[in-house]
């Protein structure tokens, strides 16, 4: 029997599912903490079960996991040392987190500035070049992401001739497009040549 599944057999034996244990990624036995040390009586058990249960499922944050361990009852003092033991094991990967989560809010249609207020909620940080790098790749520019959503508003609608009318079919989708976190320049100039025209008030 080698480290990895010494490890692991001791981790079964104080109840981490084996479903779950199979999930998992290779433990680097140097960083581990010897899993008889925990302490069957306390929440410790039940919140680094849940925590490797839900990160063999998909990446979280360390302020994400911190939230839901919270949410599961477990005592502070144990989210601690099972957010300290998680990252010994480097089972929790924020800057895939990150990438993963950015991803996310731009398919969702969100303008750079509200994407680095969501990111900063969760205690990370992200700058307009890392996001402008993701959007490269996947070929999701601002310009191209706004134009996008003024489509989508517009789809089977038809823009009326009269002017109070156009007028309110625009500021109902600048409110929509402000709430996505885009700047009213950029949203006029878009709406502008959607409507083929610029609307003035006098």
């Amino acid at each position: 029997m080698n480290e990895k599944e010494r490890i692991l057999n001791q981790l079964q034996n104080l109840g981490v599912s084996k479903d779950i244990l199979n999930e998992i990624e290779p433990i680097n036995s140097n960083s581990v903490a010897p899993p008889e040390q925990i302490d069957k009586g306390s929440t410790y058990k039940k919140g680094l079960d849940y925590a490797v249960r839900i990160l063999s499922l998909r990446d979280y944050s360390t302020h994400k996991i911190t939230q839901k361990l919270k949410d599961r009852g477990i005592e502070k003092p144990d989210i601690l040392k099972i957010i300290d033991q998680l990252n010994e094991w480097k089972y929790i990967r924020e800057d895939e987190y990150t990438k993963q989560r950015i991803k996310q809010l731009i398919v969702k249609g969100y303008a750079n500035k509200y994407i680095i207020q969501k990111i900063e909620l969760e205690h990370l940080t992200v700058n307009n070049d890392e996001i402008d790098e993701i959007r490269s790749d996947q070929d999701y520019g601002e310009d191209s992401q706004i134009e996008y959503l003024i489509e989508k508003k517009l789809r089977s609608v038809t823009i009326p001739s009269d002017f109070n009318q156009k007028m309110k079919l625009k500021n109902k989708i600048t409110r929509y497009l402000v709430s996505k976190g885009y700047g009213f320049s950029e949203i006029n100039s878009a709406l502008n040549q959607r409507f083929q025209k610029t609307i003035s008030v006098d």
